[in-house]
């Protein structure tokens, strides 16, 4: 029994001996990979944060490129927008221009042409006419216009005034007023009583006229004259004096600017 048994102990190998041997050629084939027992791990960190990362980049260049266009769209439209509006100014400036043009042309026009047509009334004679124990000093007004001149009125006066002095009587309002008819004439007339000398200073006459004419507008003209006693070579006879005599500064309607 015992001789059986022994034999058969010595065929059996133990586990640490196998275990040994298995150890041992792993040892001798280190660049083997051995096979995991385990599953794969999911992606290291670092990678996650690459991938990110590029995503993040193409959404900040879409998000730029759109904010640029944005940009680009809002100038180009702006500069639209202030094309437009000089552009329509500059129309609506042209028509205002053409406006005032026009009505200034009529404005003009109708200037012109009441200028034209208004009465122009004036002095065309002054005679002096001796009586027996006065003299006269007749005042012609004429109206060279072609229309009438209404509701004229006049205002004169006549004096002896010393050489190198200037008339100082108070103009008299003549009674009556009246039309003067286009080329028509008014004779108006300063008496004084006693008789004129010349060596007693000179004789003037002087006074002013109103009238209105067709239009309405009021206009006036003054006059000053002076006697010249006559000499054997000449007649006397009355001169303008060296002031005293204008007319009213009319002035067309005011034009638009």
């Amino acid at each position: 029994m015992n001789s059986d048994s022994d034999p058969i102990r010595e065929d059996n190998e133990t586990p640490d001996a196998h275990r040994e041997s298995h150890v041992q050629a792993s040892e001798c084939y280190p660049d083997i990979p051995r096979t995991p027992s385990v599953p794969t791990s999911p992606p290291p960190k670092t990678h996650c944060e690459i991938t990110c990362k590029t995503e993040n980049n193409l959404w900040d260049h879409i998000k730029t490129g759109a904010e640029i266009l944005g940009v680009i769209l809002l100038a180009v439209y702006t500069g639209y927008t202030i094309k437009m509006y000089c552009a329509n100014k500059e129309a609506a400036d042209a028509a205002q221009s053409a406006a005032k043009a026009a009505t200034n042309s009529v404005t003009l026009q109708q200037s012109s042409s009441q200028i034209d047509q208004r009465a122009w009334v004036s002095v065309s004679d002054v005679s002096f006419v001796p009586q027996v124990d006065s003299f006269e000093v007749n005042i012609v007004f004429v109206n060279t216009g072609k229309t009438p001149a209404k509701d004229f009125t006049i205002h004169e006066a006549g004096e002896l005034v010393l050489n190198r002095n200037s008339p100082m009587s108070k103009e008299n309002l003549q009674p009556g007023r009246g039309i003067i008819a286009p080329n028509g004439a008014y004779h108006s007339k300063l008496s004084a009583n006693g008789y004129y000398e010349a060596k007693l200073g000179r004789l003037i006459v002087h006074g002013r006229i109103d009238y209105v004419d067709v239009f309405g507008t009021g206009h006036w003209t003054k006059f000053c004259y002076c006697w010249i006693p006559g000499t054997k070579a000449s007649k006397g006879g009355f001169a303008p004096c060296d002031t005293g005599n204008s007319i009213d500064d009319y002035h067309p309607p005011n034009l638009i600017k």
